[in-house]
Formats: structure tokens, C-alpha cells, sequence
């Protein structure tokens, strides 16, 4: 069994840094609570390398997912069940992403009318993420030609997207 233990850390011993992506535990009963979790082998494999953990955003990590990009804003979109949805709203510009606000959970058709407000009038919106393929008619139907929508397989996340 030590060998065996020797072994394993041995093999991550190059590695200097573990990274997750982690999201949100929704309570669907209770809308104003949320908190951010790490999976939980994620965490054992940090208490066993003792190396530091780099949390990346879900839906910062499907942004990189996307090979050309071509609008102002970028919505990726979580479906959270029951017409609620996880989002957050980027910019990308110059290979830099930058959050917008904070991350949201709401209905989607709080979101879509959000997207309606004067500062998003004249801005092309790409969404990106399985909100999108399961509301990809709702968003058409509410914003028009103005919306664009990620490939399917740009829609899950990957590991190289976290890396």
C-alpha cells in the first residue's frame, strides 16, 4: 500500500496547481440563496497533493469553448429547470473576457427583458450554453435577428475550457 501511495505521488508531482470549474447549489424553494461549491473530488485530490485549487466559473469556462466570436456581448446560459436559468453576461474583446455583472439566477424571461434595456438595444447578443439550445425559441421569438447561438458541441463544458 505505500508503494502504491509513493507511486501516485509521484505522478503528480509536475502538477503545481488543480483547477475545477464550480457552480452554483440552486435551493429552488428558497430563489435568494446560493453558494458556490467545489466538487468534492476536486477536494480530496487537493487534501491528498496539498496542491491549491483554482476555482473557474462554469459559465466563464463555456465562454472558452467558443472559436469565433462575433458579437458585443455574450450570454452564457444555464438551464436551472422550471424556465429559470443561471447566466452570466461578458464582453470579448481582444482574447480578454470581462464579466459584465454579477452572475444572475432568474426566469428567463426576466433575462430576455433585461437584454430589451437601451444599453443592450443595438448590440448583438451570442448565447452560449444548454439554456440556449432549451430556450433557443423563446430568445429568438423575444430579441430578434440580433441574437447568434453557439455550435452544439460549444454548448458542454470541457476540460480544456478549465484548464
Amino acid at each position: 500500500l505505500l508503494y502504491l501511495i509513493q507511486i501516485s505521488f509521484s505522478c503528480v508531482s509536475p502538477i503545481s496547481h488543480i483547477s475545477s470549474s464550480y457552480g452554483t447549489k440552486l435551493y429552488f424553494l428558497c430563489f435568494t440563496t446560493s453558494y458556490i461549491t467545489i466538487p468534492a473530488d476536486t477536494e480530496a485530490f487537493r487534501d491528498v497533493t496539498l496542491k491549491p485549487v483554482i476555482g473557474i466559473s462554469s459559465l466563464n469556462a463555456l465562454i472558452y469553448n467558443l472559436k469565433n466570436i462575433n458579437a458585443d456581448i455574450i450570454c452564457s446560459i444555464i438551464d436551472a429547470k422550471n424556465d429559470n436559468v443561471y447566466c452570466g453576461i461578458f464582453t470579448y474583446n481582444n482574447q480578454i473576457l470581462r464579466k459584465l455583472e454579477n452572475y444572475r439566477f432568474e426566469n428567463i424571461t426576466s433575462i430576455l427583458e433585461y437584454f430589451k434595456a437601451e444599453k443592450f438595444l443595438n448590440k448583438s447578443i451570442f448565447f452560449v450554453g444548454n439554456g440556449s439550445i432549451v430556450y433557443k425559441d423563446v430568445i429568438q421569438f423575444k430579441l430578434g435577428k440580433r441574437v447568434l447561438f453557439s455550435k452544439e458541441t460549444e454548448n458542454k463544458l470541457n476540460a480544456t475550457s478549465v484548464a
